[in-house]
């Protein structure tokens, strides 16, 4: 699988590699959390084994929290000499401090000439010659931010050494940056001009650092759950909107923490652990940005768009709060069940947030839930529809109005049909087939589809029930009694045949939209699907499968030139961030043919054309491709259960 940061590696290698004097620092950015200090600590470490000696090659000098240049010179210091030798290298930095700067311009080590001291850190000083000296953390940073890019400088300019300056520049424009920060945006800027050759955009990488996180938890049986839903716990990540890596590890950290606790009996309830795991994800990521905890913990009975029972005035907008839940609903509810965990969320909440951590809530939690309780238990089809819960002649009169509704083949929403039929199969156990008129539900709901499309209908596409791990309907989760499971697949998969039937019908016409946004002048490719609602739920679907190849060549190869914001929509929101890429793969012959297109007219081009575009086609969808192919090699997974 391409590394999303190879572009990276290549350049420390090359900046590495220079014969000449560096006469620039390389600059890589990121926002908080992707991961850049990991990576490059183990780029250092790599440096460091291939040297096969314990005379350091490198430096790592982390800003977080300095105080003053000394601060810095004392982490230096340290590793400038072995393992055995580091207790006399912080002696020999602390003991320099006063006495001038260690690594001060020119010879400013050598100009304490009869310190003994300084003549070896001068000597160790020399071993990272041909390394690379890396500053991290300079927005962390408690000194005047002037001071410590001068400091830097001095490395670069004076010493000449390679210099790497890992930062979150964005921290210094935050909406809330202090007047500190909005002035440190400043001096940074015109430092930059000076100080740095290039800036290098590093991007997460989850599906890199994924393995690293798992393998780090204790519980065998947490590992194996986290290593085959890796797929799933990533839809989780992406759906997150955000890039921080970290607050992955925290909610895999905090499965693994529940399943050490948890009581040994519900540890082979394999879908149970499922949902626990993915709701550990949803909750730290969101926990990084919550506003209040009620979202988070309900989303459901706060957003306005869930929430039936709330009454509005008309007009009255939607407050802060629930805006936040409809944000949450929207961004998850096809990478997990929000409406009914199988854990409820306050208790992973208070763990996380709180390190409170109530076993014996959490076990009678499991206990009724439809996932991990014992069928007594558990009431039969909980939380399908609340309408179970009601009185019989409710019941019997909402039985009707759905029967009459049916008949006149009123029900075209996938998601009412679904919700009904699973009314049906629930009736059925108590021998009323009322609302299937005689035939077993899976019958009827055939029957039902083929008379729609007979009459020139079908069902509406209800994209927000296409994707989901679990059989739901408007939110209320259909869990039921293995005996109905087959029935239950089959009926999902006819719901899901007809709305893609509705669907292909409208397919021209959407990629038709998409065309439009890639090339208009004013656009914002990462809003796509926010400025065109209907356009963003059918890019969920394989609506390029059968596309003009030589249309989107066109679009990508236009007007002399490659555009590369296009291609990389194509490549990372299409084919890698945040996609259901099992719902998409049949587009992979498409996307094949597109690459050999571009590849072609980029090679036979007269005259040529940019030579570096044929690298970037071929770096990047072929990418794409790849994960493409991973998919159609692995086995389908069983819908809906």
């Amino acid at each position: 699988m391409a590394n999303k940061n190879q572009h990276i590696l290549d350049e420390l290698e090359f900046f590495r590699a220079q014969s000449g004097i560096p006469f620039y620092a390389l600059q890589i950015n990121a926002p908080w959390g992707a991961g850049k200090t990991y990576f490059i600590k183990t780029y250092l470490d790599e440096l460091q084994r291939q040297s096969k000696t314990d005379d350091p090659k490198s430096l790592y000098i982390s800003l977080f929290g300095a105080q003053n240049i000394s601060d810095l010179e004392k982490q230096a210091t340290a590793q400038l000499f072995s393992k055995t030798g580091r207790t006399v290298g912080y002696l020999l930095s602390t003991a320099l401090a006063g006495a001038g700067s260690v690594f001060g311009a020119g010879d400013a080590a050598k100009g304490i000439a009869n310190d003994v001291g300084a003549k070896a850190l001068a000597e160790r000083l020399e071993l990272i010659r041909d390394g690379l000296i890396i500053f991290d953390d300079i927005e962390r940073s408690q000194m005047p931010l002037r001071d410590a890019l001068g400091y830097i400088n001095r490395f670069v300019e004076h010493e000449k050494f390679r210099v790497v300056v890992v930062s979150n520049e964005a921290a210094f424009k935050r909406s809330d940056a202090s007047n500190l920060d909005k002035e440190n945006a400043t001096v940074l800027a015109s430092f930059k001009e000076k100080l740095i050759g290039r800036t290098l955009l590093f991007q997460a990488d989850p599906i890199a650092a994924y393995p690293f996180f798992v393998e780090a938890l204790a519980a065998p049986e947490a590992r194996e759950i986290a290593k085959r839903e890796q797929e799933a716990a990533l839809n989780v990540f992406w759906a997150s909107g955000r890039e921080n890596l970290r607050l992955l590890r925290i909610g895999i950290e905090a499965f693994g923490r529940f399943m050490l606790l948890l009581d040994p009996v519900y540890r082979d309830r394999v879908d149970g652990l499922k949902s626990i795991f993915l709701s550990c994800i949803y909750v730290s990521l969101e926990l990084g940005s919550a506003i209040s905890e009620k979202p988070l913990i309900n989303p459901y009975a706060v957003s306005t768009g869930r929430n039936s029972y709330v009454i509005r005035k008309q007009d009255t907008q939607p407050t802060e709060e629930e805006q936040q839940a409809n944000s949450i609903v929207e961004r998850y509810d096809s990478a997990l069940s929000l409406s009914a965990p199988t854990l409820p969320f306050k208790l992973i909440y208070d763990y996380i947030a709180h390190g409170q951590f109530s076993c014996e809530e959490i076990n009678l939690a499991l206990s009724i839930s439809p996932l991990t309780g014992k069928p007594e238990n558990v009431p039969p089809w909980r939380h399908l529809i609340e309408i179970w819960e009601l009185d019989t002649e409710t019941l019997l009169r909402e039985t009707k109005r759905a029967v009459e509704k049916l008949e006149k083949h009123q029900v075209r929403d996938a998601g009412e049909l679904l919700q009904l039929a699973g009314i049906m199969l629930w009736r059925e156990e108590h021998g009323d087939n009322t609302l299937s008129i005689g035939l077993k539900p899976s019958d009827f709901i055939k029957k039902y589809i083929d008379e729609l499309h007979v009459l020139g209908s079908g069902l509406e596409p209800g994209f927000e029930h296409t994707s989901l791990n679990r059989l739901t309907a408007y939110g209320y989760q259909a869990i039921g009694a293995e005996a109905h499971e087959e029935e239950l697949v089959l009926i999902l998969d006819l719901i899901r045949s007809s709305m893609m039937r509705t669907a292909r019908q409208r397919f021209p016409e959407y990629r038709a939209a998409l065309i439009d946004a890639l090339v208009r002048e004013d656009r914002n490719l990462h809003m796509i699907s926010d400025q065109n609602k209907a356009l963003g739920d059918y890019l969920r679907l394989p609506i390029l499968a059968e596309a003009e190849v030589d249309e989107f060549s066109n679009l990508l190869l236009r007007e002399g030139g490659l555009d590369h914001a296009a291609l990389d929509w194509l490549t990372d929101d299409r084919y890698g961030l945040g996609r259901d890429l099992m719902a998409i793969k049949s587009e992979l012959p498409w996307l094949k043919a597109l690459c050999g297109r571009l590849l072609e007219r980029i090679a036979t081009a007269t005259p040529p054309l940019n030579s570096f575009w044929k690298v970037q086609v071929e770096r990047k969808l072929g990418g794409a491709i790849e994960r493409l192919e991973l998919l159609q090699a692995k086995p389908a997974p069983v819908n809906g259960l």
